[in-house]
């Protein structure tokens, strides 16, 4: 995973979390991270060239990586890049695993689970917290031909996978349009989006006063 403990926003808190229960449950865990630079896209904690430690009972693996101050497009390609060749680093101290997850986005982390499957010939899985492509489109970060190639990374790395875990049931829905079996997609929203309730969409628009045609955010 790119982003871990000392991160408290985005997808950290949901990988340190299941990464420490794993721990406590009394499995050998090792992360392979980033060093602490989300939200505020800046080193957080002080990077060194290599760097492995332990905290709740996980072993950290870090190396170092270029950190944009604004990821445009050419800063997040060279970022993507160097998240792969510090995850590749960091692995190296990894002892040879019973099973590898890779955690989406960055796109890296699946690439670099994949990868590392093929080297330990051990299975992988995928948890997809973002689609990277589509979200590259909607943010404008990437025209329709970076988009598309961004697609077909992200495809790749999710077809090799034994299992994926998506948080949506349109995450779910775009995999499986795109050849994924559907017997290997798991739909599972993170633990804070237990509590929402699955309710008609225009009757939820007229419960709180707006009209159909109305742009809400």
């Amino acid at each position: 995973s790119a982003y871990y403990w000392p991160e408290y926003a985005g997808t950290a808190p949901y990988v340190t979390a299941p990464a420490e229960h794993l721990a406590a449950a009394g499995h050998d865990v090792h992360v392979v991270a980033a060093f602490p630079h989300y939200p505020e896209w800046r080193d957080i904690q002080g990077r060194k060239r290599r760097l492995t430690e332990r905290r709740n009972g996980v072993t950290i693996h870090r190396a170092w990586h270029y950190i944009p101050s604004s990821p445009g497009t050419i800063q997040r390609a060279i970022y993507e890049a160097t998240l792969m060749a510090s995850g590749r680093i960091a692995q190296r101290g990894v002892p040879t695993p019973d099973a590898i997850i890779g955690v989406s986005p960055a796109l890296a982390s699946g690439a670099l689970a994949q990868r590392a499957s093929a080297h330990f010939k051990v299975p992988y899985g995928l948890i997809v917290h973002d689609l990277f492509s589509k979200g590259a489109t909607q943010t404008g970060m990437a025209g329709g031909g970076v988009s598309a190639a961004l697609e077909k990374v992200e495809i790749s790395v999710a077809a090799g996978a034994s299992k994926l875990l998506v948080l949506t049931e349109a995450f779910r829905e775009h995999f499986v349009a795109r050849g994924i079996e559907a017997d290997r997609i798991v739909v599972a929203p993170p633990w804070s989006m237990r509590s929402l309730r699955h309710v008609d969409r225009t009757q939820a628009r007229q419960s709180m006063g707006w009209q159909d045609g109305e742009f809400v955010c």
